[in-house]
């Protein structure tokens, strides 16, 4: 599962680079649309939630995240040809579906497979091998963007995205009254139990805070900084390295040491100290 989304969310990221240095190609018509299409996605998720954990009592793990791997490929494709604000909009849209369709299949089924003594560690894997995904997309998004142009990028990561497909057919099991009975679980529990608790709730605001300085305001913002106030960078000899290639490359330092320390801090987190010192 983790693989299925990593191959899913390279489109995503890539847009954080290439998006707010190419907003004219793709026939938007202000910078703030730019804003608005990389938010809707996140916005949509919060009515989305109830929707597909309710849809995952009905379907069975493989059917939910292959329909994502389509979407997520499709709106990737689109990508590629859209030229008008509404249909961006409508796209991003569909992305966040297959997000919240990829996140939560993902999450129920590492609640039906973990312990409490191993389920930091299986998320913190889970973390580390999806963000693979957004390394591949800030890196090679933004060098291929300078390289090729924006619509031939969305084209071949569309066709990337939908590799995936054979892996959610083959790989993930059946198991949809297993995840239905996970899912209302995860939803007791959370409405019961977690919101309920102080240190909890300041655990939700802190990570609402990090993921809005960094997940929100910094990639979205950085390729433009970027444009901006450096340009291109002339190294010796002549080479050029372009805006989105330097905003990619900056925006994967943040990825590179997701894959090993994630694992790490959830053991941590499964020790005998529990995960409040963690958090």
């Amino acid at each position: 599962m983790a693989v299925v989304s990593a191959f899913c969310l390279t489109g995503d990221t890539m847009l954080y680079i290439a998006l707010p240095l190419f907003w004219q190609e793709c026939g938007l018509t202000a910078l703030w649309q730019v804003g608005v299409l990389l938010a809707v996605n996140r916005l949509v998720r919060l009515p989305l939630n109830p929707l597909v954990r309710l849809l995952y009592t009905r379907i069975d793990q493989r059917t939910g995240m292959a329909l994502a791997v389509v979407l997520a490929a499709s709106t990737t494709l689109l990508y590629g040809v859209a030229q008008s604000f509404a249909l961006w909009l409508l796209l991003r849209c569909l992305w966040g579906l297959a997000w919240t369709l990829l996140r939560l299949g993902s999450l129920f089924a590492l609640m039906a497979a973990s312990r409490k003594d191993n389920r930091g560690y299986l998320m913190g894997s889970y973390n580390g091998l999806v963000r693979l995904g957004s390394l591949m997309g800030m890196i090679g998004g933004g060098l291929l963007a300078d390289l090729l142009g924006f619509s031939t990028v969305a084209l071949l990561f569309g066709a990337l995205t939908l590799t995936g497909l054979p892996l959610a057919l083959t790989r993930i099991p059946r198991s949809g009254r297993a995840t239905g009975a996970a899912s209302q679980a995860a939803t007791s529990l959370l409405a019961g139990l977690h919101l309920r608790r102080p240190d909890m709730r300041r655990a939700f605001i802190t990570g609402l805070l990090v993921a809005l300085v960094f997940q929100g305001i910094y990639a979205a913002t950085l390729s433009r900084m970027v444009a901006l106030h450096v340009g291109e960078l002339v190294l010796a000899g002549g080479l050029v390295i372009g805006c989105a290639t330097l905003a990619g490359t900056l925006q994967a330092l943040r990825w590179l040491w997701e894959p090993w320390l994630a694992p790490w801090f959830g053991r941590l987190s499964d020790g005998a100290r529990g995960r409040g010192p963690v958090l």
